[in-house]
């Protein structure tokens, strides 16, 4: 057992699991999973489980990644309603707001798992977001990501300007606001 109370086991070579029990949502119990196989990813998994006598049945992805490619933390409920963040990119933030511009995750923005830029906030079983917090880090331009993504180095900028002016947590129109200006200085421009 963990010190945070999760079940499960380390793998001699270097690899984990571990689980715990979140709650029950609807009719599923939730169970909130870590993972790595032994290399570089860090796995969190957030699924809907149903048990019979002694058996198991999982019902349900719910979400889940590898460290910025939506890992899974802050997992609660409340009177039977699952509320989670999930780690995303910049290449997630956009999507979230504007997918109808059908970006290329690793041409147009970074999208790796360890890019993380800031958490969206999701609750319900669906899993429906609510909000995003960026990191309120600077984030400055980095070789590897402004010179290899197309739309990076102005997204870095745009991200800067927010973070200056403290505009750290985002409703729904605040990810809105950000995707629009995401749209007309980045992509028009280009």
């Amino acid at each position: 057992m963990q010190a945070d109370g999760s079940i499960g086991y380390d793998i001699p070579d270097g690899g984990y699991f571990y689980y715990s029990y979140i709650g029950r949502s609807g009719d599923m119990d939730i169970l909130s999973l870590q993972s790595s196989g032994g290399g570089s990813g860090h796995f969190t998994q957030l699924v809907g489980v149903r048990h019979s006598g002694h058996l198991i049945s999982w019902v349900k992805d719910i979400a889940g990644g590898d460290r910025c490619n939506g890992s899974v933390s802050g997992e609660t409920i409340s009177k039977g309603s699952l509320s989670f963040d999930q780690a995303i990119t910049p290449y997630d933030l956009i999507a979230l707001a504007a997918p109808e511009e059908h970006l290329k995750a690793y041409h147009d923005l970074e999208d790796s798992a360890a890019s993380c830029i800031g958490s969206v906030h999701r609750t319900g079983e669906d899993a429906r977001w609510t909000g995003v917090s960026l990191t309120d880090e600077e984030h400055l331009d980095q070789k590897g990501w402004t010179d290899q993504y197309t739309y990076q180095a102005c997204f870095n900028a745009l991200y800067r300007e927010d973070v200056r002016a403290r505009r750290v947590d985002l409703d729904h129109q605040g990810v809105m606001m950000f995707a629009r200006a995401f749209v007309i200085h980045c992509l028009k421009k280009h």
